[in-house]
């Protein structure tokens, strides 16, 4: 077999796997083995050094865990047939902002090809196929649509959906090979397993599942914003019921909303913004007047536009006495973190004259009426932008975004905060003796530290860099130093000052104390491991961990920059992008002659089926779910045991193992386990 070329080390299983992929090949193979041989020595180092253990702890022999592994590679590849899913690339897709635009036919096109042209076609079942083959000669003009439209976007919106099942399915593998790589512990299985479970709800599952024959994909073009009153029932999903009846009693809602009400009353985060210290009077009452010149203006549920539509009741941007001072300035600002919906995002970010701004206010002369404008080209201009998920797309956005909310027009830096990372890296990490580029990977955190087995704050040792680390926090926080370590005075600060939270403390200071809390309050063993270890590369992990720490306080900011003026996308700004994608789709949705089903393509592309497709979806749903459940390590563990048919359920409980694949399942383990033995 290929691996024993690796001599004494146990073989990586997905090695094991991409071995079998090599060897099936029959084009390029002197090539493929030399990239297989080396792609093998990169996996086994990694996983070279692990222990699994078996359930009581003990840990496998090497022989178990080579049984292990190759028991698992001839249920993944010989049983079940997915090893086809070890992908080394990932599975083709068209994004979304290639699917409109001059060049939208020819991408749809190279998608309908790729499901069947190599190596994209191998991760599919080779039964879809004949499934697949007919897209390759799809007959798009004669699309049901408006004016026999093509619908390019509906369509590689319907095959994008096919495609990126089995991009899911290959990366839940990818995981799934790592676990075992590493011990197929039961419990790292079970999660995985959870996961994969919530997934085929949500996505495969007859009552969820988008694959039926008459399910709706709607077309870009007629994503068109509306204006005036027929925009403010578009995101309220209420028309009149009775003009005669009160204001608070003359709206209901419409029997298809699509979805607009949910999405304007989605929290985008808890977003890092400008908090004032006093009551802002612009924004916290409804005010007619204020609300064509003022953003994030509170907006009444009692006003109307066109007397035929009731506008949404939209909070104040909350920045309003969010942080208490500790200067003498009663007038202070300082970043604080707080919920902001998307409601109040359309209201703050998006409202007013600028390029972005695709909807705008202005009184309609009566006490209770408004007058609502949308924009249709700058809200197009802007979902374009957020059609591209990639991760230079995301930052384009975040670009767009940033530069808006610093522009001197939009006065939006007064109500958003935009954190510089290199800044706040260097507040915590002082760059003098905790940068982690100038960390070798012998040093530890806590230096000269032995056989600790529970979280102590008295096992830090004095000089070690855990000392130095918490030492430069109490300087940097300005804790009154005591008789006290400075990892308990550290401690006791994030303990007794949350309103700290809401001071006007700076930003680099509010991160220190979040990125304290993430440190006291992990789980004891894993605070032991990063704070007290004294082993080596301990220094570099702990350091990295901060990092982390400090990255996710940044990711709750609207954008960020790095030293530069280069504004990079967060959680926030890519949360915005895809509310902006999903108000496209609704409008979208609501032009309902505007999409096609799947059973257009199949009447498009005889011999294509989806009912054929989602069978093979539940197919290999099923086997990755078989090796999740199989109890592969725990049958290696037991020496004696012999797998029959009778005894099979307790170790694969989801599959049903015929006599040939038995017979070979006990020859690999014993072949394995006896192999030493005289």
């Amino acid at each position: 077999m290929i691996y024993k070329k690796i001599g004494n080390k146990i073989p990586s299983l997905s090695s094991l796997l991409l071995a079998g992929v090599l060897l099936g090949s029959n084009c390029n193979k002197d090539k493929n083995e030399k990239a297989g041989e080396d792609t093998t020595k990169n996996t086994e180092q990694g996983a070279e050094g692990e222990k699994p253990k078996d359930a009581s702890g003990k840990r496998l022999s090497p022989e178990a865990v080579e049984a292990m592994k190759d028991i698992y590679k001839y249920l993944i590849s010989d049983v079940l047939g997915i090893g086809r899913l070890n992908q080394q690339k990932e599975v083709f897709k068209v994004s979304e902002i290639d699917l409109v635009g001059e060049s939208a036919l020819q991408n749809l096109m190279e998608l309908c090809n790729k499901f069947t042209d190599k190596p994209n076609a191998g991760v599919y079942p080779s039964n879809l196929r004949d499934v697949f083959i007919p897209l390759k000669n799809i007959n798009l003009p004669s699309s049901v649509s408006l004016n026999g439209g093509q619908r390019k976007f509906a369509h590689g919106t319907a095959l994008n959906a096919i495609a990126h099942v089995w991009q899911t399915f290959s990366t839940y593998h990818k995981r799934m090979i790592s676990l075992i790589d590493n011990g197929a512990s039961q419990s790292d299985m079970v999660t995985l397993l959870t996961d994969l479970d919530k997934y085929y709800n949500e996505t495969i599952h007859p009552s969820s599942t988008v694959f039926k024959i008459d399910h709706p994909f709607y077309d870009s073009k007629e994503a068109d914003l509306l204006t005036g009153s027929s925009l403010v029932r578009f995101l309220t999903g209420k028309e009149i019921a009775d003009s005669k009846l009160p204001l608070d009693q003359r709206y209901k809602s419409k029997s298809n909303t699509f979805g607009m009400p949910e999405l304007l009353d989605k929290p985008i985060g808890r977003v890092w913004i400008v908090g004032k210290s006093v009551q802002d009077t612009e924004r916290s009452s409804p005010d007619m007047a204020k609300l064509a010149t003022t953003r994030g203006m509170a907006i009444s549920d009692m006003w109307e536009v066109e007397g035929t539509a009731r506008m949404p009741k939209i909070d104040a941007f909350p920045n309003s006495s969010a942080i208490s001072t500790t200067s003498s300035s009663n007038a202070a600002v300082a970043p604080v973190q707080k919920t902001i919906k998307f409601s109040q995002c359309i209201t703050t970010i998006f409202n007013g004259h600028q390029s972005l701004d695709f909807i705008s206010f202005t009184p309609a002369g009566a006490v209770d009426r408004i007058n609502v404008v949308g924009h249709k080209e700058k809200f197009k201009a802007l979902r374009l932008k957020a059609l591209d998920t990639t991760d230079e797309g995301s930052n384009v956005f975040a670009t767009l975004l940033g530069q808006h909310i610093e522009s001197h027009d939009t006065k939006l830096k007064d109500l958003f905060f935009i954190p510089d990372l290199t800044k706040i890296r260097d507040a915590i990490l002082h760059p003098n003796f905790l940068d982690p580029s100038k960390v070798s990977d012998t040093e530890s955190i806590n230096d000269g530290a032995t056989n600790i087995n529970t979280f102590d704050i008295a096992s830090i040792k004095r000089g070690s860099a855990a000392d130095l680390f918490f030492e430069h926090i109490v300087h940097q926080l300005g804790i009154i130093s005591s008789q006290k370590s400075y990892a308990e005075l550290c401690y006791e600060f994030v303990n007794d000052n949350q309103a700290f939270l809401d001071s006007d403390a700076d930003i680099n200071k509010k991160v220190t104390v979040n990125v304290l809390n993430k440190i006291f309050n992990m789980d004891e063993g894993d605070r032991k491991d990063l704070v007290l270890s004294g082993q080596a590369g301990s220094l570099k992990r702990f350091l990295k961990s901060i990092e982390g720490f400090i990255m996710e306080e940044v990711e709750n900011a609207i954008v960020y920059t790095q030293g530069d003026q280069n504004y990079k996308a967060t959680k926030v700004s890519k949360t915005i992008q895809g509310f902006i994608r999903d108000m496209g789709r609704s409008l979208s949705e609501k032009r309902k002659a505007a999409f096609i089903t799947y059973g257009h393509i199949e009447r498009e592309a005889p011999g294509f089926d989806i009912k054929k497709v989602l069978s093979a979806m539940n197919n290999d749903y099923n086997a990755i779910r078989s090796i999740l459940t199989a109890q592969v390590r725990s049958f290696v563990a037991k020496e004696a045991v012999v797998l029959t048919p009778e005894n099979q359920k307790g170790y694969f409980p989801d599959l049903t193992l015929i006599s040939t694949q038995i017979d070979h399942i006990n020859t690999q383990k014993a072949q394995h386990l006896n192999k030493n033995k005289t």
